[in-house]
């Protein structure tokens, strides 16, 4: 399962302060943009995962970008595909190992936890500044599922 991937906010604002009243007012005219996390989930394609501790590649990859576009760019450039099936590398009745993010995807802005990913399973955050981080999952989704629901 995908979760969906993060697209790109946009924060719009000036601060004006009125130093009389000590107030910060907020008026629309300029933007600044945030960089979110986009995630990629691996197909079990062929009953395997395709783990890279080097390259930072797990049985999820989250990715941090202005915009689904560049996020899926940078996915490639870590070693992540989007053509399995067609290319060969990849099992037809089990699909593609890698999905690309859409242009609508919306996702998370903080960096995803030990907490959000499956008991045992590897994951890696790639950082906008270039950092690598490893999460080995903590989440018990099959408690979560047995007490109503995630």
């Amino acid at each position: 399962m995908r979760l969906s991937c993060a697209s790109e906010r946009k924060f719009t604002f000036a601060l004006y302060f009125l130093r009389p009243l000590g107030i910060l007012v907020l008026e629309p005219n300029t933007t600044m943009t945030t960089k979110n996390y986009f995630e990629f989930s691996q197909n079990n394609s062929g009953g395997g995962w395709q783990i890279d501790h080097e390259a930072g590649i797990g049985v999820k990859v989250f990715v941090q970008a202005s915009s689904p576009a560049e996020a899926n760019d940078k996915a490639e450039a870590i070693g992540i595909y989007f053509n399995g099936v067609s290319s060969g590398r990849d099992c037809e009745c089990c699909g593609s190992r890698w999905s690309e993010c859409w242009e609508s995807d919306t996702g998370v802005e903080e960096a995803p936890k030990a907490s959000k990913v499956s008991k045992g399973d590897v994951a890696f955050v790639h950082h906008a500044d270039g950092t690598i981080e490893k999460v080995v999952g903590t989440w018990d989704w099959m408690a979560d599922f047995k007490k109503g629901g995630w």
